[in-house]
């Protein structure tokens, strides 16, 4: 008899499900099997085969189930499950759903259909702090499939303990790991690290075999293939080389998570490439707008700085947000058109601009958010023959357009809104106007069906008086 808990149940169904992949011949399995060396679960038929171990002496059993079968037993509870093979090819699986008893019988997978595990690895080495959550992060630098470039995998260079990650349009260095080999290694980039049960609290511990990278997280054991062919550009090419005094705008840490938040909301999110401008000047100034719209709303960094000559950037907000989301908050720019490079003690992100000639210079009717409350010097101007930005008189978190000025915007007091929610309201303001419009132009557009179909109905029932009298 296996015997676990529903909790632990739940725990491993959320592991598993991230790398198995689903189809009716090849549905993924999960092997049970109890011994003196503990309990070893293992997920098997997955693009990365998966393992766990609960140590300590258990009585000698085993089975297969269907991945699906955990589903039912799955809970935030400790109270045990039991499977016990009650017949050949029949497993029957024991527990409580609160005080009912819940009795369920599942058809046991035979031994033959479970692929073979793959072998751990002799040695392994401590990797170092951090390790599952470098791969996460990596994970999600890198692309959904790999063509020319295995853009789909991550590298993992053992001379300079490296974890690189790229898609093509970001690229993410990772510093400071040990991996116990000296070559660089491919191995796929999976959403399994983002689990948190994998993140244990400890240093994870690497091995290597001719064939896997096994990365072990306490009771976990993730099994990465190596591709036998796979090239990876050049990413080191990809990083821009920052001359002095290149131009660097540093982010205040609350203009960083007012920036995390408010990034997503500005209009223009659902344009092609989300185009957004990034002003490194002083104070740094985000721009966007919506393709059909003319308005322009901006995010004044007033606690933050910018050191180096004003230049004026147009970024896919995604990219400037996952950088920011990173925890960066320092970004060097050499040019409109170069790469962008973020960079700290372990890590450099390098993102590539748009089209500069696409990026908003400032106007006097934006819709201005300012990330705090107190007066900010005038914008310098990035070009002598323009004219710089207007202040305006008093400085408060939100202002509304000089043209539109009549629309009632209250001020806040000293303990007034967060600056994110200022940026949710301006934009809930303007999204409910476009509603309106929209909701008139249908009932105008409904007005005048009904009108041609009561035009319709009396031309018919004189075309049937006509016929009746006829």
């Amino acid at each position: 008899m296996i015997t676990i808990s529903r909790l632990l149940a739940r725990q491993l169904r959320a592991v598993f499900r991230r790398t198995a992949k689903r189809s009716r011949a090849f549905a993924p399995i999960v092997s049970f099997e109890g011994g003196t060396e503990g309990l070893r679960v293992r997920l098997h038929r997955a693009a990365i085969p998966l393992a766990y171990h609960r140590p300590g002496p258990c009585p000698a059993a085993s089975c297969a189930l269907s991945l699906d079968a955990l589903a039912d037993w799955e809970g935030l509870v400790e109270s045990p499950v039991h499977l016990d093979a009650i017949r050949p090819g029949t497993i029957q699986a024991r527990w409580h759903d609160g005080k009912a008893p819940r009795v369920v019988e599942y058809a046991c997978e035979p031994s033959t259909v479970a692929t073979p595990f793959p072998p751990s690895p002799e040695r392994f080495t401590s990797a170092g702090k951090g390790l599952i959550h470098a791969l996460a992060d990596a994970g999600r630098s890198a692309s959904a499939n790999g063509v020319r470039y295995a853009l789909d995998h991550v590298q993992l260079r053992g001379r300079s303990g490296e974890i690189v990650a790229t898609n093509g349009r970001e690229l993410l260095f990772q510093r400071g790991f040990t991996f116990g080999w000296s070559d660089d290694v491919l191995v796929p980039a999976s959403p399994v690290f983002d689990c948190r049960e994998l993140d244990v609290g400890m240093d994870a511990l690497i091995g290597r075999t001719s064939a896997q990278v096994v990365i072990r997280s306490g009771p976990w054991s993730v099994f990465l293939p190596v591709p036998a062919e796979g090239r990876f550009p050049k990413a080191d090419e990809a990083v821009p080389r920052v001359p002095p005094g290149a131009t660097r705008s540093r982010l205040h840490p609350d203009d960083g998570a007012f920036l995390d938040q408010a990034l997503t909301r500005l209009p223009g999110a659902e344009d092609d490439d989300s185009p957004i401008t990034f002003d490194c000047n002083s104070p740094p100034t985000v721009r966007a707008r919506a393709a059909s719209d003319a308005a322009i709303t901006e995010l004044v960094l007033a606690r933050s700085q910018t050191t180096g000559r004003p230049i004026r950037i147009n970024v896919n907000r995604h990219l400037l947000a996952r950088a920011v989301a990173l925890g960066f908050r320092e970004f060097v720019v050499v040019g409109a058109d170069k790469p962008i490079l973020c960079a700290d003690a372990g890590r450099q992100f390098v993102f590539m601009p748009l089209s500069k000639e696409q990026a908003l210079a400032p106007t006097d009717n934006a819709v201005r958010i300012v990330s705090d409350r107190a007066p900010t010097t005038p914008q310098l101007s990035l070009n002598r023959r323009s004219r710089p930005m207007r202040e305006p008189s008093e400085t408060i978190p939100m202002l509304a357009p000089a043209a539109s000025a009549a629309a009632s915007v209250p001020r806040s007091a000293s303990n007034g809104p967060a600056a994110g929610d200022l940026v949710e309201e301006v934009l809930a303001l303007r999204n409910l106007l476009h509603d309106a419009c929209g909701r008139v132009a249908r009932l105008v557009a409904a007005v005048k069906q009904q009108r041609r179909q009561a035009q319709i109905v009396r031309s018919t029932l004189k075309s049937l008086q006509q016929l009746r009298h006829g």
